[in-house]
């Protein structure tokens, strides 16, 4: 077993199982990691799950000390240090046969399938199998679409299964080809489970949930892979659309890649879909189902670190870890973000402002794949002119974050962008910072415990030179959204308004003069702000909530909620309409409108 830190691509420890422990539990065949990071367990081929521990070893609190660049000298220790790790089985897990696949139901609870058509459950802490939780799967209450009662055949198991906490449900592929998602309202309790068949998949060899979208991906034996909507008003899995990867042809043509599907796994945002074929390719395709990028070294297996700027692919005895960019459209939908073309690495943001428009399209759906290299990096501006024409031409605007705040806060989860391009505003794992193009400036904190007492959750955006922040405070578990003018230093003091949330925020936006917040409770609040500016470039801001209301109907997590948009359209186009008359939110990829009735000025039924 071997841990690397993905952010300096540092190896932390190599564990080696001794020969009893070989010789007892038998040899490796998978691994899957505790949803919290503190643990890992390792699945044998003999059908024994061992339960590894990960903790810091205090006698030892650094692996390596990291040096500036520039001087040589080490960093400070907050962010100088590699920690040095220590990795210790716990618990054996006796599974009594072959086990085919392992996930977590929660941090503590864990169900494994067999090759004898088992399916248990165990915590994590003590190992021991719960027997009331334990059963067959001939016990699941099966539905087929096109029979309505299915009885599956008595030698049946699973082979793959995935667990989606947002939704509460399982993909599932059994050993007859055929794919489905359970539900259970106990914890999939004996008796409880329901297992509804794809109806067009016979073949499948891998299953892959997307919460964000919900979509159930099923890949098969003959290398398509269907993309199947969950639909919550019949429970039924519709068919959105179909994948299939395209081998190089000999004479430049393109034959599809008929092999099998082995793994199917999504971006960490959700927005891109990556399948693992057993020729050795490894596809990429966006949500919607554009073809994005095909892995040119063999790969039997990938997975994408924690924000998705680094895919690891193993091929034959090397790890590769291959880069790329993304779009911060993905988790950050706002107005001013749609006027120019940005992308963003995790320390760095590249800009192509409006005013220079291309000649040809750029569809950015999620990641652009810039390159690959072997473990170690290579500096992101090498990859520009390999995108080719004409983007090696174009007029990229690089901003580096600078070290005081990238070296402890990186990697960057939202990027916002002023409607003029001038200002940037990035925010990483705690805290943030913004850039004034015009004065070459970054603007961080200035007390570096405000900091990393806030995490930026919801998004931000900038209105009338104004950052507005999404925030939430892990120390007193509180939500707010604070607003910074980008003239003044970032504290406490530079705060010119604040809207405490009383739950999450899932989503912000602007729109004239109106702020728009979903929050976690699957509520929706408007406020109308007001701003004014002294000739000393003081700003007093306030604002008032004009509307609230609840889409808890219509979405089944608030995880689903992909965006928001105050807008001034109405249902009847032929009716001429200014200011705020409609909320539009995108739920799943379902854009829903809720009309503001002029009366009361409450909300409708969506259409």
């Amino acid at each position: 077993l071997i841990l690397w830190r993905s952010h300096s691509t540092t190896r932390l420890f190599r564990y080696q199982r001794s020969e009893e422990s070989v010789s007892e539990y038998g040899k490796n065949k998978f691994l899957y990691f505790r949803a919290d990071g503190s643990g890992l367990a390792v699945v044998t081929h003999t059908g024994y799950i061992i339960l590894f521990e990960i903790r810091l070893d205090l006698a030892n609190p650094s692996s390596y000390r990291c040096l500036d660049n520039r001087t040589g000298n080490p960093l400070h220790e907050s962010i100088g240090t590699v920690p040095s790790i220590i990795l210790e089985a716990t618990t054996v897990v006796n599974a009594a046969e072959e086990v085919t696949s392992l996930t977590g139901l929660t941090n503590d609870l864990m169900m494994f399938t067999t090759a004898g058509g088992a399916a248990k459950q165990f915590f994590w802490d003590d190992g021991l199998i719960l027997e009331d939780y334990s059963h067959d799967i001939s016990q699941f209450y099966f539905t087929d679409p096109n029979e309505h009662s299915y009885a599956p055949e008595n030698d049946i198991h699973v082979t793959s299964l995935c667990y989606s906490h947002a939704l509460d449900i399982s993909a599932v592929t059994l050993s007859n080809g055929r794919g489905a998602y359970l539900s259970s309202n106990d914890f999939f309790k004996p008796r409880t489970v329901h297992a509804l068949l794809a109806s067009n998949v016979h073949n499948a060899t891998c299953a892959s949930i997307n919460p964000r979208y919900h979509l159930v991906v099923f890949g098969t034996e003959t290398g398509e892979v269907f993309v199947n909507i969950l639909n919550y008003d019949n429970g039924l899995l519709n068919l959105s659309h179909q994948l299939t990867g395209y081998l190089d042809g000999v004479e430049g043509g393109r034959t599809p890649d008929q092999s099998k599907v082995l793994k199917l796994f999504w971006t960490p945002d959700c927005c891109c879909l990556c399948g693992v074929y057993a020729s050795g390719t490894m596809y990429m395709w966006s949500v919607y189902g554009t073809f994005l990028y095909a892995c040119s070294v063999p790969v039997s297996l990938g997975c994408w670190d924690l924000e998705g700027y680094n895919l690891w692919a193993i091929s034959g005895v090397q790890l590769y870890k291959i880069p790329f960019l993304k779009s911060p459209l993905t988790v950050n939908n706002v107005s001013n973000n749609q006027q120019h073309i940005i992308l963003q690495s995790s320390n760095q943001v590249f800009i192509l402002p409006n005013r220079f428009p291309p000649k040809s399209g750029l569809s950015v759906y999620g990641s652009i794949y810039l390159g690959e290299s072997e473990v170690y990096e290579t500096p992101y501006q090498s990859f520009i002119a390999s995108l080719g024409s004409p983007l090696e031409n174009w007029p990229w605007q690089v901003i580096q974050v600078p070290d005081i705040y990238s070296n402890s806060n990186c990697p960057l989860r939202f990027v916002a962008i002023g409607a003029s391009g001038q200002c940037t505003a990035v925010a990483g794992t705690r805290g943030f910072a913004f850039y004034i193009s015009a004065k070459h400036k970054w603007r961080c904190f200035g007390n570096e415990a405000q900091e990393q007492s806030m995490v930026v959750r919801g998004g931000m955006v900038w209105w009338h030179g104004v950052l507005i922040v999404a925030a939430y405070h892990p120390e007193d578990k509180r939500s707010c959204i604070y607003m910074y003018p980008h003239h003044n230093s970032i504290d406490q003091n530079s705060v010119v308004c604040s809207i405490p949330i009383p739950s999450s925020i899932i989503a912000i936006n602007t729109y004239d003069d109106y702020l728009v917040v979903v929050t976690g409770t699957s509520r929706v609040a408007v406020f109308l702000l007001a701003m004014s500016v002294s000739p000393a470039l003081d700003v007093e801001m306030s604002h008032q909530k004009i509307l609230e209301f609840s889409i808890a109907k219509y979405t089944p997590h608030p995880c689903a909620v992909l965006s928001v948009h105050a807008s001034p359209l109405l249902s009847d186009a032929s009716v001429p309409s200014t200011g705020l008359k409609s909320v539009l939110i995108n739920v799943a990829g379902k854009l829903l409108m809720f009309e503001i009735t002029r009366d009361s000025g409450e909300v409708g039924k969506p259409i």
